[in-house]
């Protein structure tokens, strides 16, 4: 079970709203950074430091072979996508 540090660092990390744009799209489909740029309107620049800050959270896993991102975990649910969290 997660301390109330750690909950308040994963909210934290949420309530920044391309963070959330993000896991919300993700939750339809593993997406490669330039294609969640492109949906989402935003430098690619900026989503990959955005993706990375939610990997090192565990919100989201990356197949660094192909660069993909699917979700994790989120709410209690584990994601349908067969990407190991690295």
């Amino acid at each position: 079970m997660k301390s109330d540090d750690d909950l308040i660092k994963d909210v934290h990390v949420l309530l920044y709203p391309l963070r959330y744009r993000i896991v919300e799209l993700l939750e339809e489909k593993p997406m490669h950074v330039t294609g969640i740029s492109n949906v989402l309107e935003e430098e690619r620049r900026l989503v990959s430091y955005h993706l990375l800050i939610l990997v090192e959270h565990g919100f989201l896993r990356s197949n660094s072979v192909i660069i993909y991102y699917g979700r994790v975990l989120l709410k209690g649910k584990r994601s349908s996508f067969p990407m190991p969290c690295r």
